[in-house]
């Protein structure tokens, strides 16, 4: 838990962590105010689309002012348009007349059956929000009476000033009036039933302005059906006819058959005008014409909707997500190649998710967070990057004394260059240490391979070269060792196990060999690799035959002439037997000789046999071991007066099976109680026990009540030919004999000893599962 928590602890995992949470934080926002505003209008200025060729405008522009006299003219002028018009499939005048004629107050009759008789003209109402508070205008009563209907045409302003979204319903709770162009379309038979644009209470919260109601005379004012505007274009994007020349008859009022048509003023100073995405302040867009793209929008099903607040930080989280994954993943290089894509790529997405779907994401959290990304990440690899020199070069100084010496610091212009030189250099000196240990390896006589974790070696000596007789390296050792061990699960499983192994084989020419293989591991304990080594056992076996050889010249030439010398004492002691005093006192020295070379001989032999022998290990009853060991000493014993007492302090007798080699520790026990009937015959007994230790390990001890040893001489007894003053009638092998065989066991002999008071000899096995 704690190596997690410290991982995902470092910078680099907390910045990745921050990177995500603001990457769905700023999403969410769905914009980052007027910026992220800007980019999406400046997207929207470049989604040209085409017009709708059914809607056409009348323009009151400056040259029907300049032909037709100041404003406002008198109605009996639109009155005669409105009558050139009755091929038109629906009218929107978008004129507010609320006030009668000021020059002649009997022309709005005239305008009033222009209105009757044509049928489909829609007039507009307007509604002013002051302070919460309705301000309603409506038409003239009697022109009001003959339109075909009334509808609002009320723009909606965004907080910057700009016109990018209408609702298409608006007035009293209960009866609403629709936007002109909805009017158009009814009056046209066009109107759909389901009404484009998204209700203010799905897309607005309680505490918007847009989604609070306003009140006019205690009547509950609702405005809904929110629709953002897809704008067609530039102002003039729609067809324009001049006021004049229509009413003129310049233009063949044919043009209008079947066409909504929409009047209203473009003329400089004169009527309504607003900034929108396509035109900018530079280029205010007319009111009529604001309402021929609602139209347009409606009538060709042609929405436009800003991005969810989820699917915005859904879009935000995937560009910084694939940011992280190329910082992580790719070379520096590559990374900041991708990390520019991604600029470019998460403007040219929203521009396409406009154009064809008509979502419009806000790219400014995105793009804020990639730009910042590359330097922050940049700046923690690269202070790694000199911590990591840093350990680096400190534990390769650490970890080999030839590497003491190397510098902290290289030569360079900044901290990165001269810890990267002092790495350099470090890698040169390791280079070196790679030469020093093949030519090590190649000094070798024994075949040496070393493999990476997978198997395929990776460095070999000569005499690996000179062993096979196809190339080896960065080959599968298992391939090739396959044809010395014809099982191949068996050599996969002891070549591969992390605790090494060792087994013998056959090589192509049947010299038996030894093969040995190591793990190499790391400081933590993983396996990267093995080491194999191939021992030829022709010369070992070579050596044990020589071995072999000269034990039974011990055994057998050096003991013949021994025991012929005695074997003539005794002839020459029955021929002759009362001797002077001189030749009886030289007959027992030469036989003493005779009888202390035998004994040297049978000892080398033994010791010789302990220590390279292959012991036969076999479940052995030890105390039944040591019972018939001490049997064989009791003829002595009772020459010398001497009681052997064999006990037995285990609590279970099942304790007593224990895997040894039965001929080697019976004659270690024998050297023991042999060794107590010479040197403690001045006691009255030997114990001989078998126990179990406090930490379960088992102990064979006998125990005499001689005169002890001194405390300086019980460390060395053990040793080869070493002997204690006062006991110089021995060769000084026995003990050393007993030690070999208890080491053999992965045991040890113990000495207790005190002048006056005896000595304990004990041979102490580990236990069973040690």
């Amino acid at each position: 838990m704690k190596q997690l928590l410290a991982r995902y602890t470092q910078p680099r995992w907390l910045l990745i962590f921050a990177s995500i949470v603001l990457a769905i934080g700023l999403g969410a926002l769905n914009g980052l105010g007027r910026l992220d505003q800007t980019l999406i209008d400046l997207s929207a200025a470049r989604q040209q689309r085409a017009i709708d060729p059914d809607i056409v405008i009348i323009a009151i522009d400056d040259d029907s002012v300049a032909q037709l006299g100041r404003w406002p003219w008198p109605r009996s002028t639109h009155a005669a348009l409105l009558d050139r018009l009755h091929s038109a499939r629906a009218i929107g005048l978008d004129l507010i007349l609320s006030e009668p004629d000021a020059q002649k107050p009997a022309n709005d009759d005239l305008l009033a059956a222009a209105l009757r008789r044509n049928g489909h003209v829609a007039l507009p109402v307007f509604l002013a929000n002051q302070g919460g508070v309705a301000n309603l205008t409506l038409p003239l009563p009697s022109l009001a009476a003959n339109a075909a209907t009334l509808a609002h045409i009320n723009t909606e302003l965004d907080r910057d000033g700009l016109v990018r979204s209408v609702f298409l319903q608006e007035g009293d709770a209960n009866a609403p009036w629709n936007h002109l162009a909805l009017a158009l379309l009814q009056i046209g038979g066009e109107l759909p039933q389901q009404l484009p644009g998204q209700r203010h209470s799905d897309i607005f919260p309680a505490d918007s302005k847009l989604a609070v109601p306003i009140h006019r005379d205690k009547e509950l004012w609702l405005r809904d059906y929110w629709l953002r505007l897809p704008l067609a274009g530039a102002p003039g994007t729609y067809p324009r006819y001049s006021y004049a020349d229509v009413l003129n008859g310049k233009v063949n009022p044919e043009l209008f058959r079947d066409k909504y048509v929409l009047i209203g003023a473009t003329a400089t100073g004169l009527g309504d005008a607003y900034p929108t995405p396509m035109a900018g302040s530079q280029a205010l867009m007319p009111g009529v014409e604001l309402i021929a793209n609602t139209l347009d929008a409606v009538r060709k099903q042609h929405t436009l909707r800003l991005a969810a607040a989820w699917e915005n930080a859904l879009f935000t989280l995937v560009a910084v997500g694939l940011a992280l994954w190329a910082l992580q993943k790719a070379r520096p290089k590559w990374a900041l190649l991708a990390i520019a894509s991604l600029l470019i790529g998460t403007v040219v997405y929203c521009e396409l998710m406009q154009r064809y779907l008509h979502i419009q994401f806000a790219p400014l959290a995105a793009l804020l967070i990639l730009l910042v990304l590359y330097p922050l990440w940049s700046w923690l690899r690269m202070e790694a990057a000199l911590r990591y020199f840093a350990q680096q070069v400190s534990k390769i100084r650490q970890e080999d004394p030839l590497l003491a010496t190397l510098p902290n610091y290289g030569v360079g212009l900044d901290l990165l260059d001269k810890k990267m030189a002092a790495l350099s250099h470090a890698v040169d000196q390791l280079s070196s240490l790679r030469r020093f240990v093949r030519d090590s390896l190649d000094q070798l006589a024994d075949t040496v391979l070393v493999c990476d974790a997978n198997g395929k070696v990776i460095l070999q000596n000569q005499a690996a070269q000179r062993f096979f007789s196809t190339p080896v390296l960065n080959q599968l050792l298992p391939a090739q060792l396959s044809q010395m061990i014809p099982n191949k699960e068996l050599l996969i499983a002891n070549l591969f196990s992390p605790a090494g192994a060792s087994w013998r084989a056959s090589d192509r020419q049947g010299r038996d060999m030894l093969v040995k293989s190591v793990a190499r591991q790391t400081e933590s304990g993983r396996v990267i690799g093995w080491i194999v080594s191939m021992v030829d056992l022709s010369l070992v076996q070579a050596a044990q035959r020589q071995r072999d050889e000269a034990l039974d010249f011990l055994s057998h030439d050096m003991r013949s002439p021994q025991s012929a010398i005695l074997a003539l004492l005794t002839l020459h002691q029955s021929a002759h037997p009362n001797p002077d005093s001189s030749h009886k006192t030289l007959f027992e020295r030469i036989a003493a000789h005779a009888q202390r070379t035998l004994q040297l001989a049978d000892d080398f032999v033994q010791l010789a046999r302990a220590n390279s022998a292959n012991y036969q290990i076999e479940p052995v009853d030890l105390l039944d071991l040591m019972y018939e060991t001490s049997d064989q000493f009791w003829e002595k014993a009772q020459l010398l007066n001497l009681n052997i007492n064999t006990v037995s302090h285990l609590p279970d007798p099942e304790l007593a099976i224990y895997p040894v080699d039965r001929v080697m520790l019976g004659r270690a026990l024998s050297n023991l109680i042999d060794n107590a009937l010479k040197y403690g015959h001045t006691g009255d007994s030997i114990d001989c026990s078998v126990s179990i230790l406090e930490n379960n390990n088992i102990e064979l001890s006998v125990q005499d009540y001689g005169g002890g040893i001194a405390a300086d001489q019980q460390s060395r007894i053990t040793g080869k030919f070493t002997q204690v003053a006062s006991r110089n009638n021995g060769v000084g092998l026995g003990l050393a004999f007993v030690r070999t065989v208890a080491e053999r066991h992965r045991g040890e002999i113990k000495i207790q000893s005190k002048p006056g008071e005896g000595s304990r000899f004990s041979i102490v096995l580990p236990k069973i599962n040690a």
